[in-house]
């Protein structure tokens, strides 16, 4: 259990910093809309964000059903 909160924690912080690093870089004037280069850093990184929320969201459901001590067999009928 400490390893998925652990887990958790730190994605919750990478999301954090992207998002910072996003509002850094459209300070300096690097847009999405600027060049096609920028464009495709803020694809890619969007991306991976949209996927980190998703294992972030699984991790969440499988703590909860560790806390609650839910077997195996039974969450999968």
């Amino acid at each position: 259990m400490p390893w998925l909160a652990m887990t958790l924690v730190l994605g919750l912080l990478f999301l954090f910093g992207q998002w910072t690093a996003w509002k850094q870089l459209a300070a300096s004037g690097f847009y999405v809309s600027s060049t096609p280069s920028s464009s495709f850093v803020y694809l890619l990184t969007g991306t991976h964000a949209v996927h980190l929320m998703g294992g972030i969201l699984a991790l969440f459901v499988a703590s909860i059903a560790a806390l609650f001590g839910r077997a195996l067999a039974r969450r999968a009928s």
